[in-house]
């Protein structure tokens, strides 16, 4: 059967056509990793040198240098900014684009099947494939990233603590994918709901006129609260496995926080790490 949804194009193909700024994005990622990945040995040598042999100078050189880097990463951000307005407004624009070439293309059968709100809603959905190949999808590989250097990081200074780490980050991972099948349950709901309500009022907008001579006025008001109630109830059950989803991520991260903390705290009482090199690790595990 011939649909529109068979002609859209893979999301990751409207990238492809901007790989020349996508890598100018994932150098200015690295760039901005390999700034942040500095800032630890920085915060060590302050404490370890600077504070244990009473050196102001040393303190200054690396305050300055710090202060380099992050001027160096502000600027970075700046620049992805701007790389990345010129991609989404780009990729908005194409997928739009794409989406009314293949609507217009169907045949009027298929309008007589389909509503105006099912319709306006897949345009509006287009906004949420842009924030995602823009947005979630590089924050997840800029996250995964800065994941693999801290981890080298942490295994440099104690290798039990880099276990922690990776272990308390598998298991925060394997907690995030757990819902990802109940999320897209409810984002098909939430398309349906989304749908009828766009549809509702476009019919209550454009129909007034009939609906005055028809005196029905009340009952397309009360379809219309129907319609906000069913979003309501898929808001709640959007909202709770939220804050399932949430709990369990804050538990797992601030129970890797606080047992990270003690086995640092430890091994400096041991004479295993330096006072600096807790401080380093505070840090890493803060970003």
């Amino acid at each position: 059967m011939f649909s529109y949804q068979q002609q859209q194009l893979k999301p990751c193909c409207y990238l492809y056509q901007y790989k020349q700024l996508v890598i100018q994005l994932f150098v200015g990622l690295g760039v901005g990793s390999l700034l942040q990945l500095i800032v630890p040995f920085l915060t060590q040598s302050i404490v370890d040198i600077g504070i244990n042999t009473r050196n102001l100078n040393f303190v200054y050189i690396v305050l300055i240098a710090q202060t380099m880097l992050f001027l160096g990463r502000i600027s970075v951000e700046f620049i992805r900014s701007w790389i990345l307005l010129h991609i989404s407004t780009r990729l908005n624009i194409s997928i739009l684009t794409d989406f009314l070439i293949k609507l217009m293309k169907l045949p009027m059968s298929f309008f007589d099947t389909k509503m105006t709100g099912d319709i306006m809603q897949r345009m509006n959905d287009q906004k949420r494939i842009e924030s995602f190949l823009t947005g979630s999808t590089l924050n997840i590989i800029f996250s995964m990233f800065n994941l693999v250097v801290f981890s080298f990081v942490l295994a440099y200074y104690n290798v039990t603590i880099f276990i922690v780490f990776l272990s308390s980050s598998i298991l925060y991972s394997l907690w995030v994918v757990f819902f990802l099948k109940k999320r897209r349950e409810l984002d098909f709901k939430r398309f349906d709901v989304s749908a009828k309500n766009q549809s509702s009022v476009v019919q209550l907008i454009s129909g007034m006129q009939e609906i005055k001579l028809n005196n029905c006025e009340k009952q397309k008001r009360w379809e219309w609260e129907r319609i906000q109630a069913g979003l309501f109830k898929f808001n709640i059950k959007s909202l709770a496995l939220g804050q399932y989803q949430q709990a369990g991520t804050f538990f797992i991260n601030e129970g890797k926080n606080i047992l990270i903390t003690f086995l640092v705290a430890k091994s400096v009482i041991d004479g295993q790490l330096t006072l600096g090199a807790m401080m380093a690790i505070q840090y890493i595990i803060g970003q």
